[in-house]
């Protein structure tokens, strides 16, 4: 994988190169200067993992997501490192996109088990599931979204179901799932799936179970 690296401390870049370098490509960058800089370029989107520690010389990591609304940790499997271990912390990361969240010191098991985990989640969001281009515009929120279906074909899923699956243990406000499906539901709509609440049951991924798991396509539900 190609992994972009966000961290100012020498040791950690080290730690970093020992334990990930030999069997991926690193990008390290040292400041938020740096990495706003990179974020303009083209490369920026080549890369298949981000890890980035949230307290730089120049910033604080979340501040500038937040300010600039942006969705690059849903875009991309995004890990957070820190020695910030407080619940609110970790529910802002993880409302904001993070895939992932390793306190500091890094334990080098741990962080091969997020970088394991975290390349099986980019290779669902990667792969081609169909022809449809579409599918390459999905966040890795997304993504999950619809792997959730992809597990309980013509199952009704609700929003507790649904939320529970993609985000764990980790509690999101109900306008963050809204916003989600919001959002995917439109990526959708000119494609031949679509996800309809029925009969208040919950939510139901039509006809695209079959195309994603490889099977023939339903002709109704």
């Amino acid at each position: 994988m190609k992994i972009l690296i966000v961290e100012d401390h020498d040791d950690i870049v080290t730690f970093y190169q020992d334990t990930l370098g030999q069997d991926h490509e690193l990008t390290i960058l040292k400041s938020l200067g740096e990495f706003e800089a990179y974020f303009n370029k083209k490369d920026f989107h080549s890369q298949d993992l981000f890890i980035s520690d949230l307290k730089l010389p120049d910033g604080f990591f979340l501040d500038w997501i937040i300010k600039n609304q942006s969705e690059i940790m849903q875009k991309i499997p995004t890990i957070i490192v820190s020695s910030m271990d407080d619940f609110q912390t970790l529910k802002n990361c993880f409302e904001w996109g993070a895939s992932d969240y390793l306190i500091k010191p890094l334990r080098i098991a741990e962080l091969m088990v997020k970088v394991e985990r975290n390349r099986s989640s980019y290779k669902l969001k990667s792969r081609p599931l169909t022809t449809d281009s579409i599918m390459e515009e999905l966040t890795l929120i997304e993504a999950k979204i619809i792997q959730m279906f992809i597990n309980f074909p013509k199952q009704h899923l609700s929003r507790e179901e649904i939320t529970s699956g993609v985000w764990k243990r980790v509690r999101v406000q109900p306008k963050t799932l809204d916003v989600h499906l919001s959002n995917l539901r439109k990526k959708l709509e000119d494609s031949d799936w679509s996800i309809e609440l029925v009969n208040q049951k919950g939510w139901l991924l039509i006809r695209a179970w079959c195309a994603l798991a490889g099977a023939p396509k339903l002709h109704s539900t």
